[in-house]
């Protein structure tokens, strides 16, 4: 919905991609040192949807 890859990549491909976007995202932000990336709160959220855009993006730009 946010990156508009359905049509290209596929539901389950983006799933799959935003899944792992999130969990690198709030890797980085635990080994960087930001404190309150665990569990589930507004801030975890950001942290997780910005990482599997970001995730999805570098996809998307290397499949065309």
């Amino acid at each position: 919905m946010i990156m508009k890859t359905d049509a290209e990549q596929g539901a389950l491909l983006n799933i799959a991609v935003g899944i792992v976007g999130a969990v690198i995202g709030g890797w980085l932000m635990s080994v960087i040192g930001a404190s309150g990336v665990g569990g589930f709160n507004l801030y975890s959220f950001v942290v997780a949807l910005i990482g599997a855009c970001v995730l999805i993006a570098i996809v998307k730009a290397l499949r065309r």
